[in-house]
């Protein structure tokens, strides 16, 4: 199972929703935990909290510090 994309932003973090299948293909990619809230229909806290808890797929991708 992928968990993380390679990718490389200045000085931000990525926040991504997955399908739920053996590949896990980004259907949403935003800047913020907002926005990708909005685009999938639930609220800001109920995404950090499946993201927290590991329910459903959704990631935020930081940047690597190299």
């Amino acid at each position: 199972m992928i968990r993380m994309a390679a990718v490389r932003r200045m000085g931000k973090n990525l926040y991504i929703a997955c399908t739920n299948d053996e590949y896990e293909l980004p259907i949403a990619v935003a800047d913020t935990a907002t926005e990708l809230a909005q685009m999938v229909g639930v609220t800001r806290d109920s995404l950090y909290s499946m993201m927290t808890r590991q329910q459903g797929h959704y990631y935020k991708i930081k940047e690597n510090d190299e």
